[in-house]
Formats: structure tokens, C-alpha cells, sequence
């Protein structure tokens, strides 16, 4: 994938979006690393479930099953590749963070064994 320089407004901080990209990209893989590794405890049909409290501070129930990693799959390839469209910066950055990540998975099942 090229960089389009076309589609960048000139007023947008190019370093701080891929800043933000790469943030938001490490959040997600750990995300999903963790709700898969912890459907695997549970079996592949089981179903957990996140809670938070809103703004509003209303109580939010969100279920975490396959449906709901694939369509977080969705969201993480969708940020891995607005970080590709950075050109040669943001490649590098989705190697680092998806090395770091495949580092940490690795150093998890060492202490497993």
C-alpha cells in the first residue's frame, strides 16, 4: 500500500496520527489476545462479558464471543492498515508492535511449560 498524500489534508500531523494509530493498534491486539486466551479457559462456544460504566453512568453489558472477536478483527485490520497507508514510518510501527506482542505471547507460554 502507497501513501496517498492526496487524501492528507495539509493542516493534519501526520507523526501524531500514527502516534494515535499505533497506541490504539497495541490496545487492541492486547485486547484481543487476552479475550481469546480467555474464551480458550472456557470453551470455544462460551461467552463472557465486559461491563463498564458510561458517561451517563449507566451500566454497560457487552458480550465477548466469536462474534464479537471477529468483528473486533474487523477493527484491528482496519487500524493495521491506516497505519500502512503512512507509508515506510507506519509499516515499521506495525512490525514493531505486532513482534512486541508475538515477544510477549511467546515469553507466556515459556512460563507455561
Amino acid at each position: 500500500m502507497v501513501f496517498e498524500p492526496s487524501w492528507w489534508e495539509p493542516t493534519r500531523d501526520r507523526a501524531a496520527y500514527r502516534v494515535n494509530r499505533a497506541d490504539l493498534l497495541h490496545k487492541l491486539l492486547l485486547d484481543h489476545v487476552l479475550w481469546v486466551q480467555a474464551l480458550e479457559r472456557f470453551g470455544t462456544d462460551a461467552s463472557l462479558a465486559a461491563t463498564w460504566v458510561d458517561r451517563d453512568g449507566q451500566e454497560q453489558v457487552t458480550a465477548i464471543n466469536q462474534a464479537f472477536l471477529a468483528a473486533h478483527r474487523r477493527i484491528l485490520r482496519s487500524v493495521m492498515h491506516d497505519l500502512a497507508t503512512c507509508g515506510p514510518e507506519g509499516q515499521r510501527l506495525i512490525q514493531t508492535i505486532v513482534a512486541d506482542h508475538l515477544s510477549l505471547l511467546g515469553d507466556q507460554e515459556e512460563g507455561l511449560a
